[in-house]
């Protein structure tokens, strides 16, 4: 728009009010989508970032179950083993449990036994919670809902022995394997976005892709 001035023959240029309603809401809008992709790239991280913490704990027992490490400093107990117990899922549920298999002394169960095994407790943190449990018996392609799991490594196998509160007996000294793999599943309370961790019986721990429903990983 041009602006012409009675003692002056020179016009200025200038801007509309509607011109500028539209620049500022150009503005705003753009403003709010980079936020929004901001906020989910945010979201994502986090999310892979505590999948992959899941995992290293699941690894951080699988490298004590087969190295020698004292129970305690100076108890002189050695556990046989040692597992991650996720001791169930829902809307509360964000602690699972390093444990040492020490009970009964001596030969240890290949089970979580309480408090008195327990090493640290791990927390996922406000705003996730773990989803689901599940696991796969050998020779089958589902992966059947449980409500607590057990991950067991006994020294010196790296392999995986996994048990669930319908088998709690399964990693049990001399006891046949139950299961081919198991499945722990993560979810962000904020927007539902699901990640799953996968434990095989071979020792392999995996990070599956978000929002895969077990056994896809």
């Amino acid at each position: 728009m041009s602006i012409f001035s009675k003692h002056s023959r020179r016009s200025f240029k200038g801007f509309t009010l509607i011109e500028l309603i539209v620049v500022s809401a150009i503005i705003l809008i753009i403003t709010a989508f980079i936020m929004f992709r901001q906020s989910k790239f945010n979201s994502a991280t986090l999310m892979r970032s505590l999948s992959y913490s899941v995992a290293l704990s699941v690894r951080q027992a699988q490298v004590y179950g087969t190295s020698i490490r004292e129970f305690s400093k100076g108890s002189n107990v050695f556990a046989p083993g040692y597992g991650i117990h996720f001791p169930s899922s829902g809307a509360s549920s964000d602690t699972y449990y390093l444990f040492a298999d020490t009970v009964p002394a001596g030969g240890g169960n290949g089970a979580y036994d309480g408090i008195s095994e327990a090493l640290p407790a791990f927390t996922l943190g406000r705003g996730y919670v773990v989803d689901s449990l599940c696991a796969v018996i050998i020779g089958g392609s589902s992966c059947t809902p449980v409500s607590s799991l057990t991950v067991f490594f006994r020294r010196p196998n790296p392999d995986a022995c996994i048990s669930t509160n319908a088998s709690p007996g399964s990693c049990a000294p001399g006891a046949a394997a139950m299961y081919s793999s198991a499945y722990m599943q993560i979810r962000s309370t904020g927007n539902n976005d699901l990640r799953a961790i996968k434990i095989s019986d071979t020792g392999q721990i995996s990070v599956c892709l978000p929002n895969l429903a077990p056994p896809q990983c």
